[in-house]
């Protein structure tokens, strides 16, 4: 991920050109969860996840859009690069569809959101994709979290919004982006959103030398830390109120347009009967 790249002493080209069959490839990861998966099936979801990381299995592969064909690599026009995410050992069948709709929720909210689909399932109601951020024409752009750029932990809580809000705005230098990180907050904490770790927030910059926020990942409700957001919101880590919302952005908008935020994001996600 990222623009830093390694290369095998070997290149392996076994999957080039591959249409992906996505639930082999799901049931493939659900035996590896397990510890019943073959060691064909290890080397396979190796060879296509990549340095991607992250609670669930996943794969970075070629997608054309018009179609949602996947394939493993591709030269031809059309494709391009995405991410597209299977179940953890845990996670119900419509984990895909719930992220899916959360993504189009987002975008509804007035969030920078990535590309996202739901690839179709014979086996569950489908499953979760995105079109990496840090790939553009053939190029790649630099990403660093904020676990990366704090040094703060994404094993257990670590960061407020506050701190987040002030590391965008002096990364940045730019109040668009600053408003980017405090609409971000509100739709965590309103979605429910409580995996909100250091590794959940992404910075991307360009050959300008310029950084902005990455677009958002990882927004669906989860249960945190003992119940908690894993950043805090004016020093809650739970029963966190719009009040809150508003002191923690206080000093970069006004409270006239927190509230208005904070209507936006609740409005989006009613819509999709998902808050």
């Amino acid at each position: 991920m990222g623009a830093l790249e390694y290369e095998p002493e070997k290149q392996d080209s076994s999957l080039a050109g591959e249409f992906l069959n996505l639930d082999g490839l799901a049931e493939n990861s659900r035996q590896i969860l397990n510890e019943e998966g073959s060691l064909e099936a290890v080397n396979t979801l190796l060879r296509l996840s990549g340095s991607s990381g992250g609670a669930r299995p996943k794969i970075l592969c070629q997608v054309r859009r018009n179609d949602l064909s996947v394939k493993a690599q591709a030269s031809e026009p059309g494709y391009e690069p995405w991410l597209i995410k299977f179940r953890a050992r845990e996670d119900p069948p419509e984990t895909g569809l719930m992220e899916y709709l959360y993504s189009l929720a987002a975008k509804k909210a007035g969030l920078d959101m990535p590309d996202t689909a739901l690839f179709p399932s014979k086996i569950s109601e489908g499953y979760f994709g995105a079109k990496r951020f840090d790939r553009a024409n053939e190029a790649k752009i630099h990403a660093h979290t904020a676990c990366g750029l704090l040094h703060a932990s994404h094993r257990w809580p670590s960061l407020s919004y506050e701190g987040l809000i002030r590391l965008t705005h002096l990364l940045t230098k730019d109040n668009r982006e600053t408003e980017k990180m405090i609409r971000l907050m509100i739709f965590n904490v309103k979605a429910g959103n409580k995996d909100d770790h250091s590794k959940n927030f992404s910075f991307l910059i360009n050959e300008e030398k310029r950084w902005k926020m990455a677009p958002a990942y990882d927004l669906t409700p989860s249960g945190g830390f003992g119940g908690e957001h894993s950043t805090t919101v004016n020093g809650k880590g739970r029963d966190i109120t719009d009040a809150d919302l508003a002191a923690a952005a206080q000093g970069y908008i006004s409270e006239a347009k927190a509230k208005e935020m904070i209507g936006e994001v609740t409005e989006a996600l009613s819509k999709f009967q998902i808050l």
